[in-house]
């Protein structure tokens, strides 16, 4: 087991390493995360023992077309 840090209180942004108001989590049996970040309208998924996550779906604003998520 190891652990993984996203981000501090009071900080957040789009960046990859980045969270905006998270507000859903799923860990999977690879302990891989799939994580809801509502600010940004996209689902990053963190791989474990990366520093970094990448998104999965949505990330460009708020809608209903293919690349977007609503709120």
């Amino acid at each position: 087991m190891g652990t993984t840090v996203a981000g501090f209180t009071q900080a957040g942004g789009s960046g990859y390493s980045e969270l905006s108001n998270p507000t859903a989590i799923f860990v999977d049996l690879n302990a891989t995360m799939y994580i809801a970040d509502y600010s940004n309208y996209r689902i990053q998924k963190w791989l474990p023992n990366q520093p970094v996550g990448f998104t999965v779906a949505g990330g460009h604003g708020n809608g209903a077309t293919l690349d977007k998520i609503g709120a």
